[in-house]
Parts: structure tokens; C-alpha cells; sequence
């Protein structure tokens, strides 16, 4: 494992962080790994806001290119043909020009060192991009309080019903399975079928769901998800558990 950075992407009402994302990111042999924990808004109505929320920490560009810190990346190492770290000054210019010219020197030489960075399109192209994305990984696993719940438009009592008498079609509403389908969100990830009862609401040691009418009746859903996407070439197997 090599290459590890860590992440953060605020959102929620103006930006101020009470939602949002973690992240952590690392090469794990020919693979880039990114690992998302993220709380998205909440509350019934607010589908879209999860999804914009979604979006915004999927890409926003918050991890530092290394070649900027005078390391090639995996992908840029299999681009120019590199496979090992770079040990010149003149290499390391390549990936950082303006850190690595050296303070004394004439200015002719300086000159041609530039020229030489700004005709070279392909590398000039590694040094300014600079940054990169959840996204942009082979594999990523997203997971946490996605908020997302059942349709906004069903009763609370319907839910319950619905619970002890068709589960599947309980699912078939559930926000983020709709959303899924219709491309809005999340697409390219996969997840595994719902086995289980939903976890919003669900009063852990006792076996049943908050319902107390002296509290705010809301209805259980199953918020708290794991989701996986792997990219061209990469083939995920085994199984959670």
C-alpha cells in the first residue's frame, strides 16, 4: 500500500459542514482504492439534496496529484513509461518546475528548461491537472447514513404495514434504489440486495422500531448503506459478510 492521503468534502446548508463526506485514498498494487464514509441530508422529502450532496464530495477534486511532490503516480509511471521513482533534477523539474530550478543559474539555461516543460504536452499535462477525485479511482466503496428513505408519499403506518406484509415491495420504493435506477445518482455502483430489515428507526438490543406517538413518528428505511464501483479492467470477487 502506498500513496495514502486522506480527504474531506463539507456540505449541507451553505457549505457549513453538518453534512457531508470522509475519505481516505491509497494504491494497493496496480489498483487506486478509495474509501468514502459520508452522512447525507436528511429527511424524507429531500431526495435531490442527497443527490447533489452525492455528487459534489464524488467530485470534487481534493487529492493532491503526487507527482507535485516530486512522485510519479501509478497511472502516469504506465504513461511515460517510468517504473521507478524519479532521482534526476531535471526529471523531477519535469513534474514541478517552478520547485525545482536551481537558485543559481543563467538565465539562457533557465530559458531552455521552460521551453522544454511547456513543449513537452504530455507531462505539462500531469503537472498542472494537479488534483483528482473520488471518481477517479479503479475502486471505490462509499458507505455510511446516505439518508436516503421510502417514498416520500407513503404513510408512516403504510410502511409498517408494508414491513410485516410485503417486504419487497417495501424495497421496490425505497428512495435510493429508485434513484439508481433512473441514473440520477450513484451510477456505475453496484450493491447487494437488501436482505434486511431497515436500520432507520430500528432501536438496537430490543428488537423492534421507535414508534412511540410521544416522539416524532418517521418512518424506518434503510439509510445506512455500502455501495462499490470498480472501473474498466477491474473485476471485484468475494463477499461481504
Amino acid at each position: 500500500i502506498r500513496d495514502v492521503q486522506t480527504g474531506t468534502v463539507a456540505t449541507g446548508a451553505a457549505g457549513l459542514g453538518n453534512k457531508g463526506g470522509v475519505m481516505v485514498r491509497f494504491d494497493c498494487f496496480d489498483s487506486s482504492v478509495c474509501l468514502v464514509c459520508s452522512h447525507l441530508p436528511a429527511h424524507r422529502g429531500a431526495v435531490a439534496e442527497r443527490n447533489e450532496a452525492m455528487a459534489e464530495i464524488s467530485t470534487r477534486r481534493i487529492f493532491t496529484d503526487f507527482c507535485l511532490q516530486g512522485h510519479p503516480t501509478r497511472k502516469q509511471r504506465k504513461a511515460t513509461g517510468m517504473t521507478r521513482m524519479f532521482n534526476t533534477v531535471s526529471e523531477r523539474m519535469l513534474c514541478h518546475a517552478s520547485e525545482q530550478v536551481p537558485r543559481r543559474t543563467n538565465a539562457s539555461s533557465t530559458r531552455e528548461r521552460v521551453l522544454k516543460f511547456e513543449h513537452d504536452a504530455e507531462l505539462q499535462s500531469i503537472a498542472t491537472k494537479g488534483s483528482f477525485s473520488v471518481l477517479d479511482h479503479d475502486v471505490v466503496v462509499w458507505f455510511g447514513d446516505l439518508n436516503y428513505r421510502v417514498d416520500a408519499e407513503m404513510d408512516v403506518q403504510e410502511v409498517y404495514t408494508m414491513m410485516r406484509e410485503n417486504m419487497d415491495a417495501l424495497i421496490s420504493r425505497d428512495q435510493l434504489n429508485v434513484e439508481r435506477a433512473a441514473g440520477r445518482v450513484f451510477e456505475g455502483f453496484q450493491e447487494a440486495p437488501l436482505t434486511f430489515m431497515p436500520t432507520y428507526k430500528f432501536i438496537p438490543g430490543m428488537a423492534k422500531y421507535d414508534d412511540r406517538p410521544e416522539k416524532k413518528m418517521r418512518a424506518p428505511a434503510w439509510c445506512d448503506r455500502v455501495l462499490w464501483r470498480t472501473g474498466r479492467g477491474v473485476e471485484a470477487s468475494g463477499s461481504l459478510g
